[in-house]
């Protein structure tokens, strides 16, 4: 199995990126975007609504044609860990109800910024795949909150088995409303 980073473009200038989950037999399992949404409806427009991560909704046409790069790839245990982090990250995302935008002198709240803040909780650092990509540079959660996340999904378990992914260690803490890691 193997995580992919992939992109769309977005009116021929701008990039759309999201992660796509490939498995064993080639095919595509899931896919991960952050999407501008207004009342959980997922929209291309970029215009108000609040940035949400959606893992059930098949906006990009996903092909050999498409810019794409494999980040990870490894057994079905370890990528389906790793994959697990990334859509909880999304689901941290979502909680946080930013305002979407998509880019600004604070830091762009996009596709980009939760592309690049899901592969910061799994320790993967995203690919330029061309284009503008706003936000591409920009982590939304805390610290305190991906090494939450990473905690309770034990993502150390897994780059402890593959050294040649040189990591920090990560201190757990709680996420608000979750219970208390040991």
């Amino acid at each position: 199995m193997k995580i992919v980073q992939a992109k769309s473009s977005v009116m021929a200038l701008g990039s759309h990126n999201y992660l796509v989950l490939i498995g064993d037999n080639g095919q595509v399992v899931q896919q991960l975007h952050g999407f501008q949404s207004k009342d959980g409806v997922p929209s291309t427009t970029g215009v108000g609504g609040q940035l949400q991560v959606f893992s059930d909704w098949g906006y990009a046409d996903f092909s050999s044609t498409t810019a794409q790069q494999v980040l990870y790839e490894g057994s079905s245990e370890a990528v389906t860990q790793l994959w697990q982090a990334a859509l909880d990250c999304g689901y941290a995302i979502n909680s946080m109800n930013y305002d979407y935008n998509i880019t600004s002198s604070f830091g762009a709240f996009n596709s980009n910024a939760a592309l690049n803040t899901m592969l910061e909780c799994i320790y993967l650092d995203p690919i330029d795949l061309g284009g503008f990509n706003w936000g591409l540079d920009d982590i939304i959660l805390s610290e305190d909150t991906m090494n939450a996340v990473r905690a309770m999904n034990d993502i150390d378990d897994i780059y402890i088995e593959n050294p040649e992914f040189n990591i920090p260690e990560p201190t757990p803490v709680a996420l608000i409303g979750m219970p208390e890691l040991a």
